[in-house]
């Protein structure tokens, strides 16, 4: 189960990589949270391409980095699932806290961590979660 959530976020980080080279520094990743649409991964990398967006297009500031994967890139519920940006279909994986292991995925998998010394985007074992 937590290998298909893993295999996710790796390649929702590739996908950052090809679009958004360097997009780990833009994340404050004590901050993560997947639940909150300014505050998950996306919504923080998309952050500014947001604030821009959102003065052209009739004054509506409500948008979020989030958003923008639909609104710019045209994803829809079920690839955001895909690349490890939502749990919208992981009723499937059977995890108590979806949000959280996701979360949690997301920062083992790709924050910077003298912790976990490997390569960001590989599989590595945390050792209390078996990422």
């Amino acid at each position: 189960m937590k290998a298909r959530v893993a295999h996710r976020v790796i390649a929702g980080g590739l996908w950052l990589d090809m679009v958004r080279p360097g997009w780990r520094d833009a994340i404050r990743w004590g901050d993560v949270n997947l639940c909150n649409t300014t505050l998950c991964v996306a919504g923080q990398v998309f952050r500014e391409d947001a604030l821009e967006y959102a003065e052209t297009d009739d004054g509506n500031s409500w948008y979020t980095g989030y958003d923008m994967l639909r609104v710019r890139y045209g994803m829809g519920p079920a690839e955001r699932a895909r690349l490890g940006f939502t749990t919208d279909d992981m009723d499937d994986l059977s995890e108590e806290d979806p949000w959280g292991t996701l979360e949690h995925a997301w920062r083992v998998l790709w924050a910077p961590h003298a912790d976990y010394p490997h390569e960001p985007g590989t599989l590595y074992d945390c050792g209390a979660c078996g990422l």
